[in-house]
């Protein structure tokens, strides 16, 4: 079940989630996934904190370290100012304008927004990036 809100947040509180599972433990990044759900659903943290640990397996059967990953995470931020989840970009007034009342709010799935997380991560990872997504 996943609370209506904006994609940007969602997919920004799962990448978050996802590096204090990476740098501290299981009970940080719990503590951090309720309060990014705070005042919403409480199985909103489940959700927040199932697709870090899913992400967390997934990378884990790479290549790549976990000071390489966590390297990563922060340009996720940057490229959530720019473009979309699912790689499209944002416009100019999208871009400019972040708050609450511009930002549309959209049901999300946290499969989906995970694989999206994912493939940037292992594009970023691999060297095919796109510049222009930082």
């Amino acid at each position: 079940m996943s609370k209506e809100m904006n994609n940007d947040v969602y997919c920004g509180s799962i990448i978050v989630v996802l590096q204090y599972l990476l740098l501290e433990n299981e009970e940080s990044a719990k503590s951090t996934a309720v309060a990014f759900a705070e005042g919403k659903s409480p199985l909103l943290a489940d959700e927040f904190l199932m697709a870090a640990r899913s992400l967390a397996e997934k990378l884990s059967k790479t290549s790549y370290s976990t000071d390489e990953i966590l390297s990563m995470i922060p340009l996720y931020i940057k490229f959530l100012r720019k473009f979309h989840s699912d790689f499209t970009p944002k416009s100019l007034f999208k871009k400019t304008f972040r708050g609450s009342i511009f930002s549309a709010s959209e049901i999300n799935n946290a499969k989906e927004s995970e694989q999206r997380i994912l493939a940037f991560l292992l594009r970023c990872l691999t060297g095919m990036a796109d510049e222009s997504w930082f």
